[in-house]
């Protein structure tokens, strides 16, 4: 049976109190410990950083560095595709009491939420979906799209990718949803890696 999954979960958190600028409290919640984590750089505009296994990050201002003109005072939690994978496991895939946790412990604005679902049949094609979005059998905001194929210098096809949407969009506070199909078979061969236990027993 296939299912959607949470493919990268980040938020921000703000903050009442104006002297905090990182809640381990949060972290605990979620089963997490900052203690454990390495130091990092900060990015997206904080001067610190820390990480779980390169798959959990977080990012904050420390009062005592400087901060960037551009900079708030608020905390950004990031789980990447596995940092999501294992927070599900943390709480046997409950992602509406993740969700609800959240919600109610206060001031998290979520910024990013990719759901995935992987088609390892093939129950749509890529063809299908090329058909349906030249006759325009689609809803997008922009009715936008754009389909990238890629071949290697034999010509072999090497994958390819539809796009719905633009990733970039602004749309302001209704924030933006983007469409991204690829040949995740076509991507791990053209890297010579080797296919996740789960699709060689399927």
């Amino acid at each position: 049976m296939q299912k959607y999954k949470v493919d990268w979960l980040a938020f921000s958190v703000s903050f009442e109190d104006e002297e905090q600028t990182l809640d381990h409290q949060l972290l605990k919640i979620l089963d997490y410990d900052l203690a454990e984590f390495d130091e990092i750089p900060g990015r997206f505009f904080y001067n610190s950083g820390a990480t779980y296994r390169n798959y959990v990050n977080v990012f904050w201002n420390d009062p005592e560095k400087p901060w960037h003109k551009n900079s708030s005072r608020t905390m950004t939690v990031v789980f990447t595709g596995q940092g999501s994978t294992e927070l599900a496991e943390k709480w046997d895939t409950d992602w509406v009491s993740i969700f609800r946790t959240l919600k109610e412990y206060g001031g998290v604005n979520f910024t990013r939420i990719d759901l995935a679902l992987d088609d390892y049949d093939e129950t749509v094609r890529f063809s299908d979906i090329e058909k349906k979005l030249n006759k325009g059998h689609y809803r997008s905001s922009r009715k936008s799209y754009n389909i990238v194929k890629t071949s290697d210098q034999n010509g072999k096809s090497l994958g390819q990718t539809i796009y719905i949407g633009n990733a970039r969009s602004q749309n302001g506070s209704r924030g933006n949803v983007y469409a991204r199909f690829y040949d995740k078979k076509a991507q791990y061969e053209s890297k010579n890696e080797l296919f996740p236990t789960e699709v060689r027993d399927h």
